[in-house]
């Protein structure tokens, strides 16, 4: 429930709040789905504690794939970047 009261002065009106949080959470999420699309591929290496490089891989990329968590994967050297391939006995 929302307290409605008027500030002479400012013209403050605190039922409208939630208006003003719905807009900017909607402007938040039509920018981070802009950006997250026009950047999908790029990826951070992280370290990690025992001193490996981890990168993480797009989801739908996992998905197309049929790729799960815990999965062997082999990961070869070619030219100046890395294939990554299911591993298979």
């Amino acid at each position: 429930m929302f307290v409605s009261f008027h500030v002479q002065r400012d013209k403050f009106h605190v039922k409208r709040i939630p208006q003003l949080i719905s807009k900017l959470i909607v402007v938040f999420f039509l920018y981070m789905a802009r950006r997250k699309l026009e950047e999908r591929e790029v990826r951070k290496l992280y370290k990690n504690s025992g001193g490996s490089i981890q990168v993480t891989i797009p989801i739908e990329l996992v998905r197309d794939l049929k790729w799960r968590a815990g999965q062997k994967v082999v990961v070869k050297k070619r030219g100046e970047g890395i294939l990554i391939e299911d591993w298979k006995k």
